[in-house]
C-alpha cells in the first residue's frame, strides 16, 4: 500500500505523463485555430516532446510558449508551404473522386505519392525548427536529406503521423470510438512517438553542428 501513496511510483508517473500529454495535446490545438499558426505551434509542440524523451522539458506550458514567440515568424513561410500542399492535393483528390478511367487512377496514385512525400517533409521540417538554428530553406533541403537517407524511420514516422487518417479510412467505426480519445492525446503523442525516433537521429548531427543543422549530409 505505500507504493500507492509513493508520488515516484509507476502509477503516478504514467498519470503525470498522460496528463502533461494532453496539456500540450490542447496547447497545440488552440495555437493551431488561427490557421497560420500551425508552424509555431509545432514546432513548440517538438520542442517539448523532444525534451520530454530526455526530461528535460521542465515548465511545459513554459517551454511551449517560449517556443511558439521565438519561431512564429520563421514558421509562416514554412505553414504556408503546408497550407498550399494541403490544398492543393485536396482539390485534385476531390476532382478525381468518382472517375474511374485510367488517367485519373494514375493521377490519383501521384497524389497518393505526393502526400507521403508531404508527410515524410513535414515529419522533419517541424523538428528541426525546433531542434536547431537554421534557414527556412536548409530545414527543407536537409528534411529531405534525412528523409531519403533514413527510409526505415521516415516511413516509421509517416506511418505514425498517419495512424489517425488511416484508421478514418479504413475502419471508421474504430475511429469514431477512439475518437475523443485522440482529440485529447492523439498530436502530442505521436510527436512524443516521433521523437524517440528523432533525438537518434539528431544525436548523428550534433557533434558536426551544435548551433545549427546546416552541414547535414
Amino acid at each position: 500500500m505505500s507504493d500507492l501513496f509513493n508520488q515516484d511510483n509507476a502509477f503516478n508517473r504514467v498519470m503525470t505523463r498522460i496528463f502533461d500529454l494532453a496539456l500540450l495535446n490542447i496547447l497545440w490545438t488552440v495555437c493551431c485555430l488561427p490557421v497560420i499558426t500551425i508552424g509555431a505551434s509545432s514546432i513548440a509542440l517538438y520542442t517539448v516532446t523532444l525534451k520530454m524523451i530526455k526530461n528535460e522539458e521542465g515548465s511545459l506550458a513554459g517551454s511551449f510558449f517560449k517556443a511558439f514567440r521565438e519561431n512564429f515568424r520563421q514558421s509562416v513561410p514554412v505553414t504556408l508551404v503546408l497550407i498550399a500542399g494541403i490544398a492543393l492535393l485536396t482539390a485534385d483528390f476531390h476532382i478525381l473522386r468518382g472517375k474511374a478511367d485510367a488517367n485519373s487512377s494514375l493521377i490519383y496514385g501521384v497524389n497518393l505519392v505526393l502526400l507521403l512525400f508531404l508527410t515524410a517533409i513535414f515529419s522533419y521540417v517541424f523538428p528541426l525548427l525546433a531542434k536547431f538554428e537554421n534557414t527556412v530553406r536548409n530545414t527543407f533541403s536537409n528534411a529531405w536529406k534525412i528523409a531519403a537517407t533514413h527510409i526505415g524511420e521516415t516511413f516509421l514516422l509517416v506511418l505514425i503521423n498517419c495512424i489517425p487518417f488511416l484508421l478514418l479510412l479504413f475502419f471508421p467505426a474504430a475511429f469514431a470510438r477512439v475518437f475523443w480519445i485522440w482529440l485529447l492525446l492523439g498530436t502530442s503523442s505521436s510527436a512524443l512517438a516521433d521523437s524517440y525516433f528523432l533525438n537518434k537521429i539528431f544525436a548523428e548531427f550534433i557533434p558536426k553542428a551544435p548551433q545549427n543543422d546546416e552541414d547535414v549530409r
